[in-house]
């Protein structure tokens, strides 16, 4: 991993940033803070039972110093941005956007009418729907479809996903999907799940509005290749200045944090580094097992596919051959009965 410059207002860094995949390289390590090896089990423990944390376990997941690790540690004091960005939803003003431009049907026609597009929505919303408490006063059934697959992509839409930052530690499925679940409300996660169900409901492929559905955005259709690169550019160098302001901060705190504590909570952290060690050993050892599992799986399913291919060839050789010879000796009793007409024109004996 390559370490980010530090200068916020450096150029030339800007300029070196070509692609939306960022690098992870600022970690605690740069200011001499070890970065902690942490197991699954304490994410786990972190995102289901965070209450029972103990106060140097909080310390190790928040000495990560990077947004999971905050999520982890203290769930509660990110802010609406930070949040949206560990449950991998787009930027607060960016997200009213979307709900904005979903929310209403394209077609007076579509799955509502226009009695129930004007009282119900113009009702909950004053006209201006634009947050997800105002989108869940909503029945699901109710939802356009543009709506309701904002809500499966995580409330980007298929035009401003271009935009999404592409932060490995965002998306690790150990760490970053604790934290991931541990910030969104319960609440949500049961009302997802039902606009999910509507959204991939065989009936609502019929439904008018999504055989109308246009993913063009005027927001994005009308920028050019090279407006959507810079865009793209200047969101991955403005996260990166946030990364590295968070980084810090946290460091800190960290330093803070580790001076204050007792010699025999010095001894517990001691321990808990090394229980991290060997859980996440046996963790990798697990997922390289698992790795090798689903190789070992997808193997033999290739393999019973080919069979069966070979089968499936070899039945139709074996057809084809069979039609084939009732074809020959179809021609041959033709030709024998052909030759025998031709005999008795001829007043030759057919024996």
């Amino acid at each position: 991993m390559s370490k980010q410059e530090n200068s916020p207002s450096s150029a030339s860094r800007q300029d070196e940033i070509t692609e939306p995949d960022l690098p992870t390289g600022l970690t605690a390590a740069d200011d001499n803070i070890p970065t902690p090896t942490i197991s699954k089990s304490l994410c786990e423990k972190a995102e289901k039972h965070n209450d029972k944390l103990t106060k140097v376990e909080r310390i190790l997941l928040f000495s990560r110093c990077d947004i999971v690790g905050k999520a982890l540690a203290y769930p509660d004091s990110l802010n609406e941005r930070q949040r949206n960005l560990v449950m991998y939803r787009p930027p607060p003003e960016m997200l009213a956007a979307n709900i904005k431009k979903v929310i209403y049907p394209q077609s007076v026609l579509g799955c509502l009418s226009f009695l129930t597009y004007f009282f119900l929505y113009k009702k909950v919303t004053n006209g201006a729907m634009s947050t997800i408490t105002e989108m869940r006063a909503v029945d699901p059934n109710l939802l356009t479809y543009q709506a309701m697959e904002c809500v499966n992509l995580s409330f980007w839409t298929w035009a401003t996903r271009c935009f999404m930052i592409q932060d490995p530690i965002l998306f690790d499925t150990g760490a970053g999907s604790s934290a991931c679940s541990l910030v969104t409300p319960a609440d949500e996660f049961v009302w997802q799940d039902a606009v999910r169900e509507v959204y991939t409901d065989p009936a609502t492929d019929k439904r008018e509005d999504k055989l109308l559905y246009n993913e063009t955005d005027p927001r994005i259709s009308d920028m050019s290749d090279s407006e959507k690169s810079q865009k793209m550019k200047d969101i991955v160098a403005e996260y990166t200045i946030q990364v590295e302001r968070l980084r810090r901060e946290m460091g800190t705190q960290v330093r803070r944090e580790l001076d204050g504590l007792t010699p025999e909570e010095l001894v517990e952290m001691e321990t808990l580094k090394e229980r991290m060690r060997v859980e996440s050993e046996q963790d990798a050892k697990e997922e390289a097992q698992e790795v090798e599992r689903l190789a070992e799986k997808r193997r033999r399913e290739l393999e019973k596919y080919e069979e069966e291919y070979e089968e499936k060839k070899r039945r139709k050789r074996e057809k084809r051959r069979k039609k084939q010879q009732r074809w020959g000796r179809e021609e041959d009793d033709d030709e024998s009965s052909q030759s025998d007409d031709n005999r008795e024109d001829s007043g030759e004996e057919i024996e």
